[in-house]
């Protein structure tokens, strides 16, 4: 089964590096089966299309929109929140983490693949909702900052709410919440700023290493031509 969900890309890969004691999610997790997310973005596609959460795998969750990702990882001293995607989705994004049984305040942190407003649009909403703290990239901090896109960015035709960031990271860098570690890589291509996140998920014993890649293509607005900008 395959669910492709707008730019950044989930993969599951087999862990053994962290014993499963250390990375153990809460007692009880919340069930959230993918066949009703699919059930209700089926022929649906849209940034701000609501759709439900759904779990992924161990302590982490699907949070976002039919169109959009957004992903929740779990631990006992708090959450950590992926994307958030556009300024319209944050309210979607946040019914979904109070449907599974959290409160806004739980999440700690919240992280983006990159500087795009369809991602992050409404990561400045997220934050005043939750309180949580935000961690970027230095290449993306200017952006998330001003609430628009790098000048060098072939995408730069659209603004955001500017976003308070309160960590500048780099390459290797993690933002950790309790048992959660979600380490940072620098994948810049689709954007200056353009990263992908790994952290350990396990069930039982079984533990994988989740990684959220971000898109390696590099698109323009329309307006944009690549030979302006050699």
């Amino acid at each position: 089964m395959k669910i492709a969900i707008a730019t950044a890309a989930l993969a599951l890969t087999a862990a053994c590096a962290l014993p499963a004691e250390a990375q153990s999610p809460p007692a009880a997790l919340p069930k959230a089966p993918v066949s009703a997310f699919l059930t209700q973005c089926k022929g649906k596609d849209g940034w701000n299309d609501p759709a439900p959460p759904f779990h992924i795998y161990g302590n982490t969750y699907g949070v976002g929109t039919c169109g959009m990702n957004a992903l929740l990882v779990v631990s006992p001293e708090g959450l950590a929140l992926v994307d958030v995607g556009t300024q319209e989705a944050a309210a979607l994004v946040a019914e979904n983490i109070r449907s599974l049984g959290f409160e806004l305040s739980d999440v700690k942190w919240i992280v983006a693949s990159h500087e795009h407003w369809d991602h992050v649009g409404g990561i400045a909403e997220m934050q005043r909702l939750t309180g949580a703290k935000v961690g970027v990239l230095a290449s993306a901090r200017d952006s998330f900052e001003q609430g628009h896109h790098n000048p060098i960015d072939p995408q730069g035709d659209h603004t955001f709410p500017k976003i308070r960031v309160d960590r500048v990271l780099e390459g290797g860098d993690s933002v950790k919440v309790g048992q959660a570690v979600l380490t940072i890589h620098a994948t810049p291509t689709h954007s200056p700023g353009s990263s992908s996140w790994t952290w350990q998920a396990c069930e039982d014993s079984a533990c994988k290493t989740i990684a959220y890649a971000d898109s390696a293509t590099t698109i323009s607005s329309d307006d944009y031509r690549f030979s302006d900008h050699p």
